[in-house]
């Protein structure tokens, strides 16, 4: 019997020191997870208190979660990958570099502050660039659009239509020219397709005019990802077990839309 009290002491111990005290969805967010984000939220230059705190991570969390219902798979080849990718690009190495120090170790780093990172990016790539499902409805109308370019029929009445000539100085045409340079291989003076960028489809029908292009055309705005991510989260349940914690969020998140969800 003795053995057995002893043997439970270092379970005791853990279970302590890995006090719970939030869930989203399938997972727990513990002590040490807030004090880390405080220390993140530190390198920024920023005071956050272990609600703000918790408020942070729980937004973390629901991008995992929803990560897992997109069927996206975050391995740690791809964790490993999307930390040298913000070492590439962030602009602020300083900062990086005092995130990295404050944290245990490297696996902590990478599962604190990269895996979250990481889930969002791939989240929202999958939302705006999957014409089958999430963007199915826009790609559809694009294609429609399409079809009366290529059918050689004008529809000046359609507030989604543009008519770019050489020489425009709009904005928009300048985009729209940065946007096919890199993706007309073919030689031919009329080029009809389909372009995209991250919030929008475009109809295009491109004619070459010496080196440059006169452009016509549609845009159909993409499906808006915060739309999806709000009636995403109203299927999450999320608990906070903090009693104290929890007291404090409850006075901050009233009246907003967080106040239904966050239980």
């Amino acid at each position: 019997m003795r053995k057995y009290i002893l043997l439970m002491i270092p379970f005791i111990f853990s279970c302590k020191k890995e006090n719970i005290v939030a869930k989203v969805g399938k997972r727990f967010i513990y002590e040490r997870d807030i004090k880390d984000m405080q220390k993140i939220e530190l390198a920024y230059g920023t005071y956050r208190s272990e609600e703000e705190a918790l408020l942070l991570l729980i937004q973390k969390f629901i991008d995992l979660e929803i990560a897992d219902m997109m069927g996206i798979n975050l391995t740690e080849g791809d964790i490993a990958r999307e930390e040298k990718r913000i070492l590439n690009e962030t602009k602020s190495p300083e900062t990086l570099s005092k995130v990295y120090s404050s944290l245990s170790n490297r696996k902590r780093y990478r599962e604190i502050y990269v895996k979250p990172i990481l889930a969002r990016r791939l989240i929202e790539k999958k939302f705006y660039f999957d014409s089958l499902n999430y963007q199915k409805e826009p790609y559809l109308e694009v294609k429609k659009k399409l079809k009366i370019l290529k059918e050689k029929r004008s529809d000046t009445e359609d507030s989604l239509y543009f008519h770019f000539k050489p020489g425009d100085t709009v904005v928009t045409y300048q985009y729209l020219k940065s946007l096919i340079s890199n993706r007309i291989t073919s030689d031919k003076d009329t080029i009809e397709g389909i372009f995209e960028d991250k919030f929008g489809y475009y109809a295009l029908q491109i004619m070459r005019k010496n080196k440059d292009f006169e452009i016509r055309g549609f845009h159909i705005q993409k499906k808006n990802f915060y739309d999806l991510y709000l009636k995403i989260i109203e299927k999450i349940q999320i608990f906070v077990y903090n009693k104290n914690i929890k007291s404090k969020i409850l006075k901050k998140i009233r009246n907003t839309y967080w106040e239904g969800i966050i239980k």
